[in-house]
């Protein structure tokens, strides 16, 4: 339970000679910095770790909803964390208390999704609505309206996050796929045994914690069952109606794997210590990812295609995963993104013309990303050189980079009895120059290209 203090302030009444009682609660200033350390804690450990388990999720639903879920957590622990700097706690994410490392390090324990999400959103996050509702409601007002007024603007999205939980759950349920009582239960022990959310007072008779392992994201991403095709790599299909805004609707649909991917760069930041708002921008990108997806996916309906019987290029997680976090950023941001815009805008332009204006929309919202992309890996991949003294320049980092997934992914084609070649050709040389066919430029013809 926290520490919150009651207060009559007999010190007015015996000053001012009133009998009036204002009866106040608050919380001392070192409370409120080692409350916020806790809280920012596990919001950090809960949204940097539950990216790489984007992965297990089998669910498209899943998948989105909890990469909004993790961008909001992220926006949360932003403001946690600039609190925590007025409490003189700087760097916090390099401060994450070792307890709620463990704790998350339980919570992926979890047997299945199912499991993991019920955990979730039956255990944590309403722990988390209830403390911090507590802590808006019994600070002082005035004094530490910074803290009342965070609390606040934060509480009505993890109320809606936690809405979609329960109910999706309970969909599952009706659907047979049932969470784990027994497993809640010692989440809810652990926390108990933490002190809560708030993290003081632990229960005096509490038992000794386990020392969990480190987790680790899964090799290859999960799937709903009802996806017929799981391919390499993506290809267009010819029983598709004949109309020029389906592949490229095709192509958004089949950013699905790369939220997946973008997870696991989230994760693997970890490794190296990265700053903060390494996360806090990846995380929205694994965001944005998801919304491509849906983008796509609202658009293939709308003309005819049902999305679940196209092929899902798995291929792109199994190999972008398998490289180093730096190649895997060159290669998405650097070549795959970044190569991308010439075409899309001939995407837009042809839109427009045809009087198609959501699938013009579809793609302009798409470039908007999409160049914060490349903006964030180029920042990230100068970083992640520079601290660990790599001895490439940028260029060849990035041509070595595109030539490993080419590599990779002609070698699962040829595996999964796709459209593979015997020559990859010229190692990439930048945008415009066509020696790279890593671009999020759909194939109109039905050859596969590889989507970024």
């Amino acid at each position: 339970m926290a520490i919150i203090h009651r207060t009559a302030d007999r010190a007015a009444q015996r000053v001012s000679g009133s009998n009036r009682r204002k009866r106040q609660t608050y919380f001392r200033v070192e409370e409120s910095q080692v409350i916020f350390h806790h809280y920012f804690s596990l919001e950090f450990e809960l949204a940097t770790t539950l990216a790489g388990a984007i992965a297990m999720l089998p669910d498209l639903e899943a998948k989105c909803e909890l990469s909004h879920h993790l961008h909001s957590a992220m926006l949360r622990a932003r403001d946690m964390r600039a609190r925590l700097r007025d409490f003189l706690v700087s760097d916090a994410e390099r401060k994450v208390l070792p307890q709620w490392k463990n704790f998350v390090r339980h919570l992926m324990t979890a047997k299945d999704d199912v499991t993991l999400l019920g955990a979730l959103y039956r255990v944590i996050r309403p722990a988390q609505y209830r403390a911090y509702s507590l802590h808006a409601r019994y600070t002082l007002p005035v004094n530490d309206a910074p803290t009342k007024e965070l609390l606040e603007f934060h509480l009505p999205a993890l109320k809606r996050d936690i809405e979609w939980g329960t109910d999706y759950l309970k969909r599952k349920e009706e659907q047979g796929r049932v969470g784990d009582p027994v497993f809640d239960q010692q989440i809810r022990e652990h926390l108990v045994a933490l002190g809560g959310i708030f993290g003081v007072r632990p229960p005096a008779d509490a038992p000794p914690i386990p020392e969990y392992p480190e987790w680790q994201y899964p090799a290859e991403m999960a799937l709903e069952e009802t996806f017929t095709i799981r391919s390499a790599d993506r290809y267009t299909l010819p029983d598709w109606p004949e109309y020029e805004a389906i592949p490229t609707a095709y192509t958004h649909f089949t950013e699905l794997p790369v939220i997946d991917i973008v997870g696991s760069i989230v994760y693997d930041g970890r490794k190296y210590d990265m700053p903060f708002d390494y996360y806090m921008e990846f995380i929205r990108q694994m965001w944005d990812e998801a919304r491509h997806t849906m983008m796509g996916f609202e658009r293939l309906k709308a003309f005819g295609v049902d999305p679940y019987s196209v092929p899902i290029p798995v291929g792109h997680y199994a190999v972008w995963t398998s490289l180093s976090l730096l190649h895997r950023l060159a290669s998405l941001t650097q070549v795959g993104e970044a190569c991308s815009f010439e075409p899309k805008r001939a995407w837009v332009a042809a839109a427009w013309k045809r009087n198609d204006p959501l699938s013009a929309l579809e793609h302009e919202y798409d470039i908007v990303d999409e160049r914060t992309h490349v903006t964030f890996g180029s920042r990230w991949i100068k970083h992640l050189m520079q601290i660990t003294s790599e001895q490439r320049d940028v260029k060849t980092v990035v041509q070595d980079a595109d030539w490993e997934f080419r590599e990779k992914i002609n070698e699962l084609r040829k595996q999964k009895g796709e459209k593979w070649v015997e020559d990859l050709g010229q190692r990439f040389m930048g945008c415009g120059t066509n020696t790279s066919p890593v671009s999020l430029a759909p194939a109109l013809d039905g050859i596969p290209n590889i989507i970024a």
